[in-house]
């Protein structure tokens, strides 16, 4: 099995634009787009709030982040990636688009080390179980890292471990944005009572009908 066409072109097209994708990270989807496409619109109905705080966590190339940041001119945003040569990629994305100024990279284990205050919180985690990881095809599982694929034992211990950090902030976010594998979604319920029982729950569906993403909107007062 040859290395898939995105990487042997170099490049992959997301959200409308092109971007550089190699094996320093995961090959972005069309699904993912949603998470763009999403955060947009919301913000498009607070016309009031303009300069948004928004943290993409699992950064990978740096799609989100960059897409995010062309498409909200105002706002502050902040990469984070577990992985150097990731992070490495998503500022070549963030330099080619001319938003590298725009955007704080940062490597880390999710919200570990930020301090700050996010309104919007986007994650395209690692959320296969860790068993399926030999069963994808040979053009994912032998060329793409698995680093950025495996999600422990049910593919949800990293969607675990942010909602608890997300429970410890001094400030909730407005929106967070999530995608996941069809079939966790009642696990991901039950997480989300115990630890964000606050938090308003959507559960949304690709294009294909599965189930793809979780959306979480907070009332904040303040």
């Amino acid at each position: 099995m040859s290395q898939p066409i995105q990487y042997q072109n170099g490049s992959v097209d997301f959200f409308g634009r092109t971007f550089f994708t190699d094996s320093r990270a995961l090959i972005p989807r069309f699904e993912t787009e949603f998470l763009v496409s999403k955060t947009v619109a919301w913000c498009a109905q607070k016309p009031q709030q303009q300069k948004w705080s928004i943290i993409d966590i699992g950064t990978g190339s740096g799609v989100i982040a960059v897409s995010l940041a062309l498409e909200l001119p105002t706002a502050s945003i902040t990469a984070i990636d577990t992985s150097l040569s990731a992070l490495a990629l998503a500022g070549e994305n963030a330099l080619r688009h001319n938003v590298v100024d725009r955007i704080s990279f940062k490597q880390g284990n999710l919200l570990t080390d930020f301090d700050g205050r996010a309104d919007i919180i986007v994650a395209n985690l690692p959320y296969l179980p860790t068993e399926r990881i030999q069963r994808l095809d040979s053009s994912v599982k032998d060329f793409e890292p698995h680093q950025a694929l495996d999600g422990g034992t049910d593919g949800l211990e990293l969607y675990r471990q942010l909602f608890d950090q997300i429970a410890k902030l001094p400030h909730r976010p407005s929106l967070c944005v999530f995608e996941i594998d069809d079939g966790q979604e009642d696990a991901i319920k039950k997480e989300l009572a115990k630890k964000l029982p606050d938090a308003s729950i959507g559960i949304l569906k690709d294009t294909s009908d599965f189930i793809r993403y979780i959306v979480l909107e907070f009332n904040i007062k303040s």
